[in-house]
């Protein structure tokens, strides 16, 4: 596929000014991010934003792909560690936040707010302790 395509996103994130924490998922594809990506943060204005990019990848890493994340959204904070291999499931995450971003990725129809993931985790915390 060639690197300036553009795939069409489908749906659009109607209060996307409200969230402050993005977690953006992805494979790799040919070590570089998948065209959809590269739509997705075009699309949207994410100046002031902390951008957490996970990807799974075959045994490429991260591949780059969060400086590349970085480059594109000069004025956001983007965090750089997480990865999860298919061959060996190797995973990057530490066990809390690898259980916090499943909990998470079980309402897939849902974007969090800050305040909604204070609360989702504090929820998920507090189960935790009984």
């Amino acid at each position: 596929m060639r690197n300036n395509a553009r795939p069409e996103i489908r749906d659009t994130i109607e209060n996307f000014d409200e969230y402050d924490v993005i977690y953006v998922g992805y494979p790799i594809w040919n070590s570089d991010l998948p065209p959809i990506i590269n739509t997705f943060l075009e699309q949207y204005n994410f100046d002031g934003k902390t951008v957490v990019p996970f990807c799974t990848h075959g045994g490429s890493g991260l591949s780059g792909t969060p400086t590349t994340i970085a480059n594109k959204l000069p004025n956001s904070t983007v965090i750089q560690n997480y990865t999860v291999q298919r061959e060996n499931e190797v995973i990057n995450f530490t066990k809390k936040e690898f259980e916090l971003l499943y909990k998470l990725l079980s309402f897939p129809d849902k974007i969090f707010t800050k305040m909604l993931l204070y609360i989702v985790s504090w929820n998920w915390w507090m189960e935790r302790l009984k």
